[in-house]
């Protein structure tokens, strides 16, 4: 198992029940967002959550779910403007 710290985070990356490599964000010793890490909707849907909630910035949640800073922000923008499901 492999981790690392961005900011406060951190971040874990393993192996689910499907052998698909997760990574798993901790705030505080407390599991915030764990998505597969080769499914972009579900990168999209981490970031966010984390950006949404207060927990870091645009800059750190694209460190934590490995987008360019221009994709974090057009993610956020376009959830903002048209909601959640117009981002997938």
């Amino acid at each position: 198992m492999k981790s690392e710290r961005i900011g406060k985070f951190l971040i874990l990356y393993g192996r689910d029940k499907h052998d698909r490599v997760v990574k798993t964000i901790f705030v505080d010793h407390i599991p915030v967002v764990h998505f597969d890490i080769n499914n972009n909707n579900e990168r999209k849907l981490a970031v966010i959550e984390l950006v949404e909630q207060g927990l870091c910035n645009q800059k750190n949640g694209r460190q934590a779910s490995g987008f360019h800073r221009n994709t974090v922000f057009k993610i956020i923008r376009t959830k903002s403007l048209l909601g959640v499901e117009a981002v997938f």
